[in-house]
């Protein structure tokens, strides 16, 4: 039986990431760790709805806050045992101020290496464990649209590049670089072409585990897409990129 910990478990992405595991490995228990407020509450229920309520617990969390984030995944790895965990929480803030620059980079990846080491570290003494690390396009290359959440996300990225030369055979990395999700919480961003659904992220990842560590692009096409556009001439990348932010939402 496998024990799945979703670190950011209130999102729409982590609520179909956690439906599509279970499906996959039936008779699982969930764990969630999240902010408080409606969207872990909408979480736990819609969970508890598919899986049953003693097959899914929670617990709150402020990402903002590191130490805590770490303490907090520390003991829930030691009470739980997990075996497949998720680093899945992210803000990502339209034309951020200073303030909202730092909250980004505490949750998107201060946190998120806190809760991996955390996790990692747990892992030393697992038979068979998985990581997902849900990086972004954005992290690829800067764009001057939304270079602060895409730091952030290149920042988790390079942590997970690695970790996963330090591990040991029976714990497996996987790295998700998403491209655009239709989600209730990127309504007002950009327009941007391969938007993926929550469903389909959730089951391109159910698919991957167990098959060794791995970097993968959802949809498979970003990662062509991103050499064609890690080519491009500077002055170029930064029109096609400020035209893009002013596009269709």
């Amino acid at each position: 039986m496998s024990r799945i910990l979703i670190v950011g478990g209130g999102s729409e992405i982590a609520t179909a990431i956690a439906k599509s595991l279970y499906e996959s490995n039936k008779g699982s228990e969930i764990l969630l760790i999240g902010r408080s407020g409606a969207s872990m509450d909408h979480a736990f229920a819609f969970n508890t709805e598919i899986f049953g309520e003693y097959k899914c617990r929670t617990i709150e969390c402020d990402f903002s806050d590191p130490h805590s984030t770490a303490t907090t995944v520390r003991n829930a790895v030691i009470d739980f045992q997990p075996t497949i965990s998720v680093l899945a929480a992210g803000i990502n803030i339209i034309e951020p101020k200073s303030l909202d620059t730092i909250q980004m980079g505490l949750v998107n990846f201060i946190s998120m290496c806190a809760a991996g080491e955390e996790i990692l570290d747990h892992y030393k003494n697992a038979d068979k464990s998985s990581l997902i690390v849900l990086s972004s396009i954005a992290s690829f290359r800067p764009r001057p649209t939304n270079y602060n959440y895409g730091s952030t996300k290149a920042g988790l990225d390079f942590w997970a590049k690695g970790a996963m030369t330090t591990i040991q055979k029976s714990t497996e990395i996987i790295l998700i670089r998403l491209g655009k999700v239709s989600t209730t919480s990127s309504l007002g961003h950009p327009w941007a072409p391969f938007t993926q659904t929550p469903a389909s992220v959730g089951l391109r990842i159910a698919e991957l585990v167990g098959r060794g560590t791995c970097t993968i692009w959802i949809p498979r096409i970003l990662g062509l897409v991103a050499f064609v556009l890690w080519l491009l001439p500077k002055n170029i990348w930064i029109k096609l990129s400020i035209r893009q932010s002013k596009g269709k939402n």
